[in-house]
């Protein structure tokens, strides 16, 4: 296990609230107090950018490098669709407007850092990718 996993899994592991889900079907959403799972980490890593749901909340779940990372999925500018744009760099481009928000800080880009998306903390735990229900 690399260095990353076993920070990530501590990570996870530090907060106590996370329960054991049991035999759940891989894509249904379980609820891990105050984690949501959202699906399995192999599945999810194959993609750079792509929508998730934390709830009723729309997220764009980014990976790079085999480390996720977990934004608002609504652009600041006219509510683009994040989850639909693309990954430059450490941005997630708006498909719109190509606005772009930091993949992990939410931050605009460079000049533009006082734009803001939330974000969302995201750990893997037993091959699963959590995101932490409030941002």
């Amino acid at each position: 296990m690399s260095a990353n996993n076993k920070s990530i899994q501590k990570q996870c592991a530090d907060h106590r609230e996370i329960l054991h889900a049991g035999d759940e079907a891989e894509t249904s959403q379980v609820r891990r107090e105050p984690w949501i799972d959202v699906g399995a980490c192999n599945q999810l890593a194959q993609k750079t950018v792509q929508q998730v749901f934390v709830g009723d909340t729309k997220i764009a779940l980014t990976c790079k490098d085999g480390e996720f990372g977990a934004i608002s999925g609504v652009c600041n500018h006219f509510g683009g669709p994040l989850a639909e744009g693309t990954l430059a760099g450490d941005y997630v481009v708006c498909p719109w407007h190509s606005w772009m928000y930091h993949r992990s800080t939410g931050r605009g880009e460079p000049g533009n850092e006082h734009d803001c998306v939330a974000t969302y903390e995201v750990c893997v735990l037993d091959g699963r990718v959590l995101i932490r229900s409030e941002p």
